[in-house]
């Protein structure tokens, strides 16, 4: 690896087919090929954001395996993952649905990322990192990736490296009750947790406001807590202060992998020392222009078309 720190995400990507039209699967005969998984929505959101990113993960000796990969170096990330010859890479199926999200049928039981342990190749990989970057969606894979996480989250400790936790529920994968002991570990010694509303409910319970599951996650420890609100923007709780950033107007056209660009957009903001109501501007910016592409991570924005839109926000 390179010695240049970089921030590490460790996750699953998998391949994935988006049907080409509305209506049952069994009818439908033309899919677009594509890929994403949240680790590499925010890597390649970072990159495009101008910070060097490396995704650690395991990927299937297959077609989507080599595919994933060619396009996430093409992207610019660094890309440290073994190549599994006995479990194939995840797969995915996007079905859209007209004024909804779409519908998402996930086939990635006994991938090869659902077997990745705590190798020496990740320890490699995070002793390079400034900065790591988890999901609730690794954990909630395998018996194996929840250890793994565990023991991500130890090494940051034990080597006073800050990470990110985005809770990142999937009810595919686990009920809440199964997930909430591991979330409330990942979460407690991070330094940023981001989430929706309930998703933070899964760590604290139901509140009388958003304001105070905030305080109840930042209880836990973190120093940053930051609720993704969809259409109504996003709230803060970073020290004491309480902070919003409205909702951006956008034609939207697929939400998928929005909140992944939001994550993105407020970790490089933070990454490079900006103060958190400049971070949140630049998340919810971020998570509009995803919504106005397809594909979970193709509307991430470039540096140069953020800045033009944050310098037009601002004046």
């Amino acid at each position: 690896m390179s010695t240049d720190k970089d921030v590490v995400t460790v996750g699953e990507t998998m391949a994935m087919f988006r049907a080409m039209s509305e209506g049952p699967i069994s009818s439908t005969t033309l899919f677009e090929f594509g890929w994403g998984g949240a680790e590499t929505n925010v890597a390649i959101g970072l990159k495009r954001l101008g910070i060097q990113t490396t995704w650690v993960s395991a990927l299937g000796d297959d077609i989507f395996g080599d595919t994933i990969l060619r396009a996430l170096e093409t992207e610019g990330v660094r890309v440290e993952a073994t190549t599994d010859s006995e479990n194939p890479t995840g797969l995915m199926v996007k079905i859209p649905i007209r004024g909804e999200d779409p519908v998402v049928r996930y086939f990635r039981s006994g991938s090869a990322a659902s077997a990745l342990d705590f190798t020496a190749q990740v320890e490699d990989a995070l002793s390079q990192a400034r900065w790591i970057h988890l999901t609730g969606i690794f954990p909630a894979l395998s018996e194996t990736t929840r250890n793994t996480a565990h023991e991500i989250v130890d090494y940051a400790v034990m080597h006073s490296i800050p990470y990110s936790f985005d809770i990142n529920y999937r009810p595919q994968l686990w009920s809440r009750q199964d997930a909430r002991s591991t979330l409330l570990a990942l979460a407690s010694d991070a330094a940023i947790v981001f989430g929706g509303l309930s998703e933070l409910e899964i760590l604290v319970g139901a509140h009388s406001s958003i304001e105070d599951s905030l305080t109840a996650v930042s209880d836990l420890g973190p120093g940053e807590v930051v609720a993704k609100l969809g259409s109504d923007g996003a709230l803060a709780l970073v020290g004491d202060r309480f902070l919003s950033a409205p909702a951006h107007p956008v034609d939207v056209v697929d939400t998928v992998g929005a909140g992944d660009a939001f994550v993105a957009g407020y970790l490089s903001q933070r990454l490079r020392h900006e103060n958190p109501e400049r971070a949140l501007l630049r998340g919810t910016l971020c998570g509009a222009a995803a919504c106005s592409k397809p594909g979970d991570w193709e509307g991430a924005p470039l540096l140069s078309d953020i800045v033009r839109l944050e310098t037009a926000v601002l004046v």
